[in-house]
């Protein structure tokens, strides 16, 4: 089973546990690859099973989500927006956004860029948020 980030801290435990209950003789082995590692490993059938974010659509490969996640943002707690219990995108127009940088398969950073971009927000004083 091929794994990369934050996954591994919370849901896919649960996934594995439930796993492992239901099914006690299959014997699990992890392997964290990123997610184009991933892919290439299902293509050559070194692993069976792949978990990662914003997997892309491909002929070859069966997706399925198994959690939706909300987008959250980090403020420092003396920021004025701070004291909001919840958030819009043009909320963040113009401040300067640090985001996972992008590497060669689709991931988060293009994701909020294009959800900026989607609303018609500018992200960052460069109209374009910083990876």
């Amino acid at each position: 089973m091929g794994l990369f980030g934050s996954g591994v801290l919370d849901v896919i435990p649960r996934i594995l546990a439930r796993f492992h209950e239901e099914r006690p003789e299959v014997k699990i082995v992890l392997h964290n690859l990123t997610k184009d590692a991933q892919l290439q490993a299902l293509r050559e059938r070194r692993i069976s099973v792949g978990f990662n974010r914003l997997v892309p659509q491909e002929a070859d490969i069966s997706i399925e989500t198994v959690l939706h996640e909300p987008l959250v943002v980090a403020l420092a707690a003396s920021h004025p927006l701070a004291v909001r219990p919840s958030l819009r995108l043009s909320d963040l127009e113009g401040m300067p956004l640090i985001l996972y940088p992008n590497v060669p398969l689709r991931g988060l950073a293009q994701e909020v860029t294009d959800a900026f971009r989607a609303e018609g927000v500018p992200c960052a004083s460069s109209r374009r948020c910083r990876t």
